[in-house]
């Protein structure tokens, strides 16, 4: 199997794909993030890199078996355009797997996280994944919840002040 971990960081979910499939590719726009991803890689001989933003990435169509992107969208100007970009490396019956989060009310965290979108309404991504042309759509909850808190003492409701949101998984097959 041949998968490709786009928005990659430091190669968090790389790390756990590496061992269970012939070949990954790890996509990032940052070079000096892929630096941290290929420090904390290096121990396997089956991931390859490439520096992209992820709305035209460097890789061939119709050739990943499936394609994650671990807390991407919501760094991306145009979710739909990097949700359409995967959808186009996946070979007929590949799948698409995101996680990301739900919508939220924590505005600090465009600027303090680099944040495009404060989270996304599961309704919405179901409808992206449609117009991207997946089917076998599923759109859940992971069970797990993104924490954050912060810096801007400004902010002195606590409740305000911290971060608990919850992360959804989203799936689809070409």
């Amino acid at each position: 199997m041949i998968v490709a971990d786009v928005g990659a960081g430091t190669g968090f979910m790389a790390a756990g794909l590496a061992p269970l499939v012939d070949q990954i590719v790890v996509v990032d726009g940052s070079a000096a993030m892929l630096e941290t991803a290929k420090k904390n890689l290096s121990s396997f001989k089956n991931v390859s890199y490439q520096v992209s933003n992820g709305h035209i990435l460097p890789i061939e169509n119709k050739s990943i078996d499936v394609a994650f992107a671990n807390m991407y969208p919501h760094h991306c100007p145009d979710p739909l355009g990097a949700i359409q970009e995967m959808v186009r490396i996946l070979k007929p019956g590949g799948r698409l797997v995101i996680t990301d989060l739900d919508a939220h009310p924590y505005t600090w965290m465009k600027e303090e996280m680099a944040d495009e979108w404060m989270g996304f309404d599961r309704s919405q991504i179901k409808d992206w994944f449609q117009a991207a042309g997946l089917s076998d759509i599923d759109v859940d909850c992971t069970g797990q919840s993104c924490c954050a808190e912060t810096s801007n003492s400004d902010i002195t409701n606590e409740q305000d002040r911290q971060a608990k949101i919850s992360v959804f998984v989203a799936t689809g097959a070409r």
